[in-house]
């Protein structure tokens, strides 16, 4: 058997005990990816790793019964087990890569104080925050469907107009659910799967660690949308 084999049966050990330790009980590999098949993690990685176990098994047999290499695993592989191991004992989290200054807008503030900072910084959502607090989150077409609305009845002074003349229907806006830093990107990915799946596209996360937001400095990030690439693309 060549090098890898070895390096193969090692990261497969690992697995295996992270896999145990997940579940919190001793059992063969197979039995405890169906204990774990509702864990979110698991759940991703569910058919590479029993395509994993499978190749194991026969890399196993072989190397009992014949004299010859049938397979060979490659670098690819071992790779992947290696980083599946490692978001099982420590998944990323939001905070790991997506906390980051979140522009947030008085609900008081201009419609064109808005609009410049949505031209400079090409802002797409953006929270609002009045007296009480975060009072939710409004996107440029928020901004743009009452323009359209509005604009037809008279003409609007950008400057006296205020977000609060914006937002006064609650429907403008955006659907958003507040997480703690450290929930994983797992979580993160099933709550937009989720979301998605009831037909709810205006949907993002907020990042905070604080039962309620009262300042924009109680905000340590934000995801989006505009995000989902590089959250599947971190998700391997």
């Amino acid at each position: 058997m060549t090098k890898n084999f070895d390096r193969f049966i090692s990261e497969y050990n690992k697995l295996h005990d992270a896999l145990r330790d997940r579940a919190n009980r001793e059992d063969d590999f197979f039995s405890l990816l169906k204990s774990l098949e509702r864990d979110v993690i698991i759940a991703r990685y569910k058919d590479e790793l029993h395509l994993i176990r499978k190749l194991r098994n026969l890399l196993v047999h072989e190397k009992k019964t014949i004299q010859y290499d049938i397979a060979e695993p490659s670098e690819v592989v071992i790779n992947q087990m290696n980083f599946i191991r490692k978001q099982i004992i420590q998944p990323a989290t939001a905070a790991d890569h997506f906390s980051r200054k979140v522009f947030s807008f008085n609900i008081d503030d201009s419609l064109e104080r808005l609009l410049y900072f949505i031209n400079q910084k090409h802002l797409y959502q953006f929270p609002i925050f009045d007296e009480d607090g975060l009072a939710g989150v409004l996107s440029h077409n928020g901004i743009t469907n009452w323009l359209a609305h509005d604009f037809s009845k008279n003409s609007i002074d950008f400057n006296q107009i205020t977000i609060r003349d914006i937002v006064a229907d609650e429907d403008s806006y955006y659907h958003y659910e507040v997480i703690p830093s450290n929930t994983s990107l797992f979580d993160v990915e099933a709550m937009f799967s989720s979301n998605l799946f009831v037909g709810r596209s205006q949907y993002i996360i907020l990042i905070s660690d604080k039962d309620k937001i009262e300042k924009w400095e109680d905000l340590q990030g934000i995801i989006t949308p505009w995000d989902l690439p590089e959250l599947m693309g971190l998700l391997g």
